[in-house]
């Protein structure tokens, strides 16, 4: 059963490419949970992997 990719205000989906005011630009590899508690884990050019707190990971999508 496949999961629907999120829709909400937060709802960042894997694959997407964002930007971050410090890591710079990178690509969503994957997301976990939902709402308040989702988090995600973005591959950035510069730094690696890094997983975030959505709701405060200030991404901007690109």
């Amino acid at each position: 059963m496949a999961i629907a990719n999120p829709t909400g205000k937060t709802g960042n989906a894997k694959g997407q490419r964002v930007r971050h005011p410090k890591y710079g630009e990178g690509v969503i590899f994957a997301r976990e949970g939902d709402g308040d508690d989702a988090k995600i884990t973005v591959q950035f050019t510069s730094v690696g992997m890094k997983k975030l707190v959505e709701k405060f990971a200030q991404l901007e999508k690109l």
